[in-house]
């Protein structure tokens, strides 16, 4: 299938429709199609042209080798299907080549002449010696440099193209010649100027070649030259890895999986993170988000200097899912694992620099019966997935599991595994070492001893880490999650993850109002303790990035998180913590490029990205990728965006669901009484946030809310307050609207001096660091 060449005769749409690819499709292989013999049989002479071998068929026609007798040139020749052509399409085709013989650019194979011949239609191109693109994909996947330089060439050729109001809408590698001179652009049948009707290329019979069409195209919607960028994206993922980058059992599944699905994330190193990283953005799903242009494309590999010539091949980087076990034969004492073990099982694989492991949270919403392998794939945008089933036999638990391909379904590995609940962790260390054989993992040196950390010396303490993994992730088991993170490690103090993950519960306690001030002291010694036992711990030195700026040392949360994703480049976790980070010290560009960088690894991680744009004044963003915020801050940026009344219907709902922490409530209650006039209310509100211990991000919110309630004063004390502890975000102290009626406040000019100073310094460790 994906060696084929397919053309799509009717409407993209039908065929998504289609149960049967044969209702919708024709297939022309090398070799005459059936039925057509009128076509495909050679013909000794199209007028001067002497007609010598045939080259190959398309969709389209047969396209020869042949000699112009007149001129004493080589030329090509295409014979256009006749079957095709009624008298509209045969007008447009004329049309059409007319405008494509004025293409005169050293990267597009040039069109000579165009005639019928009994009632024949042929064009006359010039004839080019070289090696097809689809041709050197097939030596496999080729170094990051000659990519580049091919994909370059090809964006020189549409620039030319998409100035003059003219777009291809079928490139593919098949249509791609690298010859003595340099690559060339070829087959202009479906070329058309911008705005002409799609209807009009489906009469000629091709609307693309499935791989290669954007979105847009599929959905026969409008399209315009962003459409061959995101072929020319396609193209360059296929260089590099030596795989398509959207593939499918059938027709229909390859153009779903344009629709809905990414292709696994490159690497094998930092310069095919960074081509990686572009190519995203050629294959944005939405045109807009695409390039705007081919010189912008080009523009952005030319950016990556030294790193776009490099001459080492990159490699798709697999992505895998541990979904939740499904317990048979419900009770109490084994119901925990069913979450907890696959969430041990996805952390301990996470330290590979091999593979990307999605999050637990995100594994939870795909745990089907059966299991959806489709929407695995194109939601869940996975190649593997771990089941696995649990039952309690007699005094023993036991635990079946598959490895499974996805979408395709073939089982890689299965396991079956019987141990007793103190003996837990040998069916983990077991699972671990089966996963990594079966899918060939790399496990460098530095890595092998985190893997065989991975779970304490004694099993009961790793039961009751798992027990307490369970139940921790809420605020409302907090205090009992705490107190069997410290039973394990009375059993065991020298397991590290439980001394990071006891940190993670000291710190939201201090959050939630319970001794703010003993448990931070705790929380800090929790994270110590764990990295003093296991200094490359990533789970410890994110948790502790979110301390480290919640006490108000950005600056150093910043360069703990850059240091470690230097080490270990596919942690979307640890991308994710430089979002918050970079926020706080006031680089939100970077804030979002580790956002988009999180969701190239994993598109399902969450981050905390709403509240940078928010504090961009991007609203509409914001609001766009809020998620669980409590109804505070998409009920903020409602109101930015002139929608009071919506804002105040998503806090009336949060309110009334009745599952809010008591700071949430304070926040969300004081923000309502604002937005109604309601200032005095919402003043003494607001006078409940001092029992509570706020990070810095969260007491500038705070301030913001006293200086539109016109306590100037007030508001601007508290800002410089929370700028003198190292937050740094002075661009959203200057733009934000509700900080406007402080401008002029000696206090509030002071913090935005100083604000603007701490980001002068952390944006000097972030360019020492790339």
């Amino acid at each position: 299938m994906e060696g084929a060449e397919t053309w799509i005769r009717i409407s993209p749409q039908s065929v998504l429709e289609s149960e049967s690819m044969d209702a919708t499709l024709t297939q022309f292989p090398e070799g005459p199609a059936p039925g057509r013999a009128s076509v495909t049989a050679p013909l000794p002479k199209v007028l001067h042209y002497q007609l010598e071998r045939k080259l190959g068929e398309g969709g389209m026609g047969v396209v020869y080798a042949a000699t112009d007798e007149r001129l004493e040139r080589r030329v090509a020749i295409k014979l256009v299907r006749a079957d095709l052509l009624d008298a509209q399409s045969r007008e447009w085709l004329w049309s059409e080549a007319r405008m494509a013989a004025a293409i005169n650019h050293p990267g597009v194979c040039q069109l000579y002449d165009i005639g019928e011949v009994d009632g024949q239609l042929y064009l006359a191109m010039e004839f080019l010696e070289g090696q097809l693109v689809s041709e050197i994909i097939r030596e496999g996947p080729q170094p990051v440099g000659k990519a580049v330089g091919l994909t370059l060439e090809l964006l020189a050729a549409l620039s030319y193209m998409h100035q003059r109001g003219l777009i291809h809408r079928d490139l593919k590698p098949s249509n791609l010649m690298n010859t003595q001179h340099g690559l060339k652009v070829l087959d202009f049948g479906l070329a058309r100027r911008l705005g002409g009707s799609a209807a009009k290329a489906l009469v000629l019979g091709t609307a693309g070649t499935p791989q290669y069409m954007a979105p847009e195209t599929v959905e026969n919607r409008p399209v315009d030259g962003r459409a061959d960028l995101f072929a020319t994206g396609a193209i360059l993922y296929e260089l590099i890895s030596g795989r398509k980058a959207f593939t499918g059992a059938t027709i229909p599944a390859v153009l779903q999986a344009v629709l809905r699905e990414n292709p696994p994330a490159l690497g094998g190193s930092p310069a095919a993170a960074a081509v990686d990283r572009v190519i995203r953005r050629a294959l944005a799903k939405k045109s807009e988000d695409r390039f705007a242009s081919a010189e912008e494309f080009a523009a952005a590999l030319r950016a990556l200097g030294s790193a776009a010539g490099e001459s080492a091949p990159a490699r798709p980087i697999k992505r895998l899912m541990v979904l939740p076990f499904r317990v048979i034969g419900r009770g109490d004492d084994t119901d925990f694992l069913g979450v907890s073990l696959p969430e041990a099982l996805a952390t301990s694989l996470a330290a590979l620099d091999s593979v990307v492991v999605r999050s637990s949270s995100a594994a939870a919403k795909f745990a089907t019966d059966p299991l959806d392998l489709d929407r695995l794939a194109s939601e869940g945008a996975v190649d593997v997935a771990l089941t696995g089933t649990l039952m309690r036999a007699g005094g023993k638990v036991r635990v079946a599991t598959q490895l499974i391909e996805v979408p395709g379904g073939a089982v890689l590995k299965s396991h079956t595994a019987q141990e007793s609940m103190s003996d837990l962790f040998q069916v983990l260390d077991q699972l671990v070492s089966g996963i990594v054989d079966s899918l060939r993992l790399e496990v460098s040196p530095d890595r092998s001893g985190e893997l065989r950390a991975a779970a304490p010396g004694s099993g009961s303490a790793y039961e009751l880490f798992l027990r307490a993994n369970a139940i921790g992730s809420g605020f409302q088991r907090l205090v009992e999650a705490r107190d069997l993170y410290l039973e394990c490690l009375r059993r065991d103090d020298s397991y590290a993850p439980a001394w990071a993950r006891l940190g993670r519960c000291y710190r939201l306690l201090a959050k939630y109002n319970e001794e703010p001030d003993r448990n931070l002291g705790l929380a800090e010694a929790a994270f110590e303790r764990a990295l003093a036992l296991q200094p490359e711990l990533d789970l410890a030195h994110s948790l502790y990035a979110q301390l480290e700026a919640d006490l108000g040392r950005s600056l150093s949360a910043l360069q703990r998180l850059l240091e470690r994703v230097r080490i270990h480049a596919l942690s979307a976790d640890l991308h994710a913590g430089l979002v918050y980070a970079c926020r706080f010290c006031g680089l939100t560009e970077e804030s979002i490029w580790f956002h988009d960088e999180a969701r190239r690894l994993d598109p399902l991680f969450p981050t905390s990205v709403t509240h940078t744009h928010f504090q961009r004044g991007d609203f509409r963003r914001s609001l766009d990728t809020c998620s669980s915020d409590a109804g505070y801050l998409d009920a903020a940026a409602l109101d930015a965006l002139g929608q009071p009344g919506e804002a105040l219907q998503r806090i009336d709902a949060r309110l009334s669901s009745g599952a809010l922490p008591p700071l949430a409530r304070v926040y969300i209650s004081s923000l309502r009484a604002l937005l109604i006039g309601q200032t005095a209310e919402a003043l003494e509100i607001m006078r409940g946030f001092d029992r509570f211990f706020l990070g810095p991000e969260e007491a500038i919110y705070v301030a913001r809310q006293y200086i539109r309630a016109g306590q100037i004063e007030e508001g601007s004390r508290r800002l410089l307050a929370n700028v003198e502890k190292g937050w740094g975000n002075a661009g959203f102290l200057v733009s934000d609207p509700w900080f406007q009626a402080a401008n002029g406040d000696s206090r509030f000019d002071e913090a935005v001096e100083k604000a603007e100073a701490a980001r002068g310094e952390a944006l000097a460790a972030f360019r020492r660091w790339r």
